[in-house]
């Protein structure tokens, strides 16, 4: 992924953390965190034609990476549905994802 793409999507991550309802909306955390999942995928498919960037692999592809390498956890479904399967309840599943990502961040800023 390139760091530019890495910084944009850690950029509009903070700003659905701090708006989860403008972003995401719903009540529930699994249902936001599954509307999360769509809108950084389209983030992903517009990014590259709105900058010109070449497309080499997404966020949700690196945190899927993170996730698996770091938690062991499986992926296969995606990085969101991994956060999901291994949160204890509903709303464990937001503060579990928020934590993760923050330590995705951390990780990789030495990446860029």
């Amino acid at each position: 992924m390139s760091p530019d793409l890495r910084r944009a999507v850690l950029e509009l991550l903070r700003e659905v953390e701090s708006r989860p309802g403008m972003f995401v909306g719903s009540d529930s955390p699994t249902d936001q965190l599954r509307n999360l999942q769509w809108l950084l995928v389209g983030f992903e498919l517009g990014y590259p034609q709105s900058t010109g960037d070449t497309p080499r692999g997404g966020f949700l592809g690196d945190f899927g990476e993170y996730l698996r390498t770091t938690h062991g956890w499986s992926v296969a479904r995606g990085p969101i549905a991994a956060v999901i399967s291994a949160a204890t309840g509903d709303k464990d599943r937001w503060v579990l994802f928020w934590k993760c990502v923050h330590e995705y961040e951390e990780r990789s800023l030495g990446d860029d």
